[in-house]
């Protein structure tokens, strides 16, 4: 069972977009390098970023390239990272709410989310 989603003290109290960006960036690299991490707070991050258009400050023009350029630099195929998200989307739809945390409720793996999608 995946614990509550809490940003790291580093993250949340940071002021500089490109900062908070560096350091949503450095634990996704950890995330996405273990084996079975927690997809709640990849998602979590990820969102963060696009929400707040953090990619801009590494002068990337949209998040679709962020996400590419971060999935590549942890060997990992960006689908992975779009599938996070996906499921992420689906289920604050699903209990009516937009607060990013709540992700971290989520019980099921992003694969059964993807097929309740579809």
């Amino acid at each position: 069972m995946p614990t509550p989603y809490s940003p790291p003290v580093e993250i949340s109290l940071i002021d500089s977009d490109l900062q908070q960006l560096e350091a949503i960036e450095a634990r996704l690299s950890v995330l996405l390098k273990q084996d079975k991490a927690n997809w709640t707070e990849m998602a979590i991050l990820a969102l963060q970023v696009q929400s707040k258009k953090l990619y801009k400050q590494r002068g990337h023009r949209s998040f679709s390239q962020w996400l590419k350029q971060t999935a590549a630099a942890a060997d990992k195929q960006p689908s992975l990272i779009w599938r996070f998200l996906k499921a992420a989307k689906y289920f604050l739809k699903s209990i009516g709410c937009n607060q990013l945390e709540r992700v971290s409720e989520a019980k099921a793996p992003p694969e059964a989310l993807e097929i309740a999608i579809n």
